[in-house]
């Protein structure tokens, strides 16, 4: 079997397991990266939101993970576990 090379849609590298990122669509807000998916030859994370909108709670409950791919991202070196929850005590 041939393994397809999985295209990434961010200008960054791929964030590793517990990396902080910022998912920029719907208000999401930054989260710790859990997983990888790939959907139609893209390349995605999985992301842990630390404090999500009331309706993301409704729709998918409060510790429900989502799946993002790299351009619904932001990608900053400065964001780590530690800056995050010290900064915005969730």
């Amino acid at each position: 079997m041939t393994k397809k090379k999985l295209e990434w849609s961010n200008a960054n590298p791929i964030p590793q397991l517990g990396d902080v990122v910022e998912v920029r669509i719907n208000g999401i807000g930054k989260g710790e990266v859990v997983g990888f998916f790939d959907e139609v030859g893209y390349a995605g994370v999985v992301v842990k939101p630390f404090d999500p909108p009331q309706w993301y709670i409704n729709q998918n409950g409060k510790d429900e993970p989502c799946h993002v791919f790299g351009a619904e991202l932001k990608i900053d070196p400065d964001y780590t576990i530690k800056n995050v929850l010290e900064k915005n005590a969730y």
